[in-house]
C-alpha cells in the first residue's frame, strides 16, 4: 500500500477543489460524494472552493495527527 504525502494530496485538492468539500465538524477535506464525514459523522460541509483550497493548504503545512493504516504493525 502506497501512502500519499499530505502535500501531494493538498496539490490534488487545490487543482480540483470542486471535487471536494470541508467538514464543518472536524475540518477534514472529503470528496463531494460523501454525505457524512467518515471521521466525525457530521453532515454539514463548506462547499465553496475558496474554503476547500484554504483548508488543503492548512492541512498540508501541519504535521499529521490522525492514525492511518501505515501507523500500525500487522506482523
Amino acid at each position: 500500500m502506497q501512502l500519499v504525502s499530505r502535500k501531494e494530496m493538498a496539490t490534488h485538492v487545490i487543482n480540483k477543489p470542486s471535487d471536494f468539500k470541508v467538514c464543518e465538524g472536524c475540518g477534514r477535506v472529503v470528496r463531494q460524494e460523501f454525505s457524512i464525514c467518515p471521521t466525525c459523522h457530521a453532515y454539514r460541509f463548506l462547499t465553496n472552493e475558496e474554503s476547500v483550497v484554504e483548508r488543503a493548504i492548512q492541512l498540508a503545512s501541519q504535521e499529521q495527527r490522525s492514525k492511518t493504516l501505515g501507523n500500525f504493525d500487522f506482523d
